[in-house]
């Protein structure tokens, strides 16, 4: 089992198939209805609150499951401010209450989104004109905000899209590929352009050259 905080009120756990198994559970059956899921989520969250010093504030904690390989699985902690609005870029998932006004969602999901996150606007300007140059990048769903001193770019791939993660990382100093960090960097980072970001960048710096 490997646990890291990604970022402040992110938090991932790492399982082994064999370890899965220790809770009487494999990736199929991660479900927040099964009393064996719940069982196994509580343990995880006790020993990672030990072991690292996360603390599961009261609001909305967003729990994302993903395949890993040999039968393992990723999950991903991520605590959203707001209790009661909907979760922000998330597809829809069944809420359940637990103690006080926390709400809890499982999301069992393998699909692409990634967040980059850029030093400076010369890197995300570069970037965004990266992707503007090719019509199966520009024209996907993209979203851009403010961040700290930087950028973050939440881009979701099409499904004729070639596009490749490694495209980014001469311009972006970290690459998250998971729609938790996208649902964090929503919650807390503040929107300049929403829908397709990369095609709005990518028109206002061809009209100004």
């Amino acid at each position: 089992m490997h646990i890291s905080l990604e970022e402040p009120g992110r938090l991932k756990i790492t399982l082994t198939g064999a370890e899965l198994r220790r809770f009487s559970l494999d990736y199929e059956q991660l479900d927040y209805e099964n009393p064996l899921t719940r069982r196994a989520l509580s343990a995880l969250m006790a020993q990672a609150s030990a072991e690292t010093g996360f603390r599961f504030q009261p609001g909305r904690l967003l729990i994302e499951a993903f395949p890993a390989p040999g039968g393992g699985c990723e999950l991903y902690f991520t605590m959203l401010a707001d209790p009661d609005g909907p979760a922000a870029d998330i597809q829809p998932a069944r809420a359940f209450p637990v103690s006080g006004d926390r709400r809890l969602r499982l999301r069992r999901t393998g699909g692409a989104v990634y967040t980059f996150e850029f030093a400076g606007a010369d890197d995300m300007l570069a970037a965004m004109e990266q992707l503007y140059s090719r019509p199966e990048t520009a024209a996907a769903e993209s979203d851009l905000y403010i961040w700290g001193d930087g950028y973050r770019l939440i881009y979701r791939p099409r499904p004729e899209d070639r596009f490749a993660p490694r495209q980014m990382e001469e311009y972006a100093v970290a690459v998250y590929r998971t729609a938790a960090a996208a649902a964090y960097t929503a919650e807390h980072g503040r929107l300049l352009a929403g829908g397709r970001a990369v095609a709005r960048v990518g028109q206002a710096l061809g009209r100004a050259q």
